[in-house]
């Protein structure tokens, strides 16, 4: 029996083997999710800079592509006639692709419409994920599941500055600061 302190961090219940498989999935997802939403922000001013936006111009962009966050409800309601895991997975895609698309843009313009969809697929990722976790856990654990999800998003946003020595490397290999 573990010690008091430690029990209060324990399920309710015991877990079967199905909630331990969703929860270590979407802590993965989780992870992910966090990371991709943490690195546009820990790389902001190395982007603004490599792009040539101001600040304000990048507050715009940036403040354009949030809004295309409301495209998750779409996704959502198609999860809701399809089933949860290919809308899942799609939003993980998304998030996937736009998130590459946003690390090799060119323009700000191209910049901003790849992390409109990043928040898209964020967004979605963000729903459907806490929504598939409480329909693929045990009642008795939901709460304790889902709070996984929420810890690892949390703790992938703080990870994903360890890209940030990646982003002083120039083409040639080279350091270099402002």
């Amino acid at each position: 029996m573990p010690p008091a302190l430690l029990r209060m961090f324990l399920p309710t219940a015991p877990l079967t083997r199905d909630d331990k498989w969703m929860i270590a999935l979407l802590w993965a997802v989780g992870m992910g999710l966090g990371w991709a939403q943490g690195e546009a922000s820990a790389l902001l001013p190395f982007t603004r800079r490599d792009l040539g936006v101001t600040e304000g111009g990048m507050s715009l962009i940036l403040a354009l592509a949030r809004l295309a966050a409301f495209g998750a409800v779409l996704l959502g309601a198609l999860a809701d006639r399809i089933g949860r895991r290919r809308p899942l997975i799609a939003a993980l895609g998304l998030l996937i692709l736009a998130n590459g698309a946003s690390a090799l843009a060119p323009t700000a313009v191209f910049y901003g419409l790849a992390q409109a969809f990043a928040r898209i697929g964020g967004a979605a990722l963000s729903a459907l994920g806490v929504v598939a976790m409480a329909e693929g856990v045990s009642p008795p654990v939901r709460a304790y599941a889902i709070s996984f999800f929420g810890a690892a998003t949390s703790l992938g946003a703080g990870l994903s500055v360890l890209t940030l020595p990646l982003a002083e490397v120039t083409d040639l290999g080279e350091g270099q600061s402002e």
